[in-house]
């Protein structure tokens, strides 16, 4: 019975983890239609560890001066996972990139 049990449950988190990265692809893209369509609004994003759990692990900033583009990846920055993407990308300079 607790091998059953325990099937489960693996069955159960791996249906969850599932659901929870489809949630978060979802936001990203809706985030990025925002974005490319018309500019904004930029707040409301995802946070970063939900654009990584969504496959987004790449961000594309601008300079807001200069209107360089660079590419970042999400996954080899020290932040926290719980920071929203609009606010990393303010703190982010060309520097950084």
């Amino acid at each position: 019975m607790t091998t059953i049990l325990a099937g489960q449950s693996a069955e159960a988190r791996a249906k969850g983890e599932a659901l929870f990265r489809q949630a978060d692809k979802l936001l990203c893209e809706s985030w990025n239609e925002r974005m490319w369509a018309d500019g904004g609004p930029i707040d409301p994003s995802p946070t970063v560890d939900q654009a990584i759990n969504a496959a987004y692990a790449w961000l594309e900033i601008e300079c807001s001066r200069c209107k360089t583009r660079r590419d970042v990846d999400l996954t080899a920055l020290r932040h926290p996972p719980t920071t929203f993407v609009h606010d990393l990308a303010s703190r982010l300079s060309l520097q950084q990139m």
